[in-house]
C-alpha cells in the first residue's frame, strides 16, 4: 500500500517535508516509523519521540494504515 507522509521541524533534516511510502497492507503506525528509522538511522530517535496524526487526528502507534491515508508525523519540538 502507499501512503502520503508529512513531516515538521526536524524530521526535514532527514526527510522531504512530503513523499510517498510504500508499505506492506495492514502495517501500524509503529511499523511505518520502523521502515523510516531503516531507511534513515540517523533519524530514528526523533522518528521515536514523535507524535503521530492521520487525517487531522492523533493516533496511537498501533494503529493500522490503510492505502491513501496522509501520515503526519510531528517531533517534540520548543519554542521561545
Amino acid at each position: 500500500m502507499n501512503i502520503k507522509v508529512t513531516v515538521f521541524a526536524r524530521l526535514k533534516d532527514f526527510f522531504e517535508p512530503e513523499f510517498t511510502l510504500e508499505l506492506p497492507a495492514g502495517t501500524s503506525v509503529a511499523g511505518a516509523v520502523e521502515a523510516l528509522s531503516a531507511q534513515r538511522p540517523a533519524a530514528a530517535e526523533v522518528l521515536a519521540a514523535s507524535r503521530a496524526a492521520v487525517d487531522d487526528s492523533f493516533v496511537p502507534p498501533g494503529h493500522l494504515l490503510e492505502e491513501g491515508i496522509e501520515l503526519f508525523l510531528l517531533p517534540p519540538s520548543s519554542g521561545g
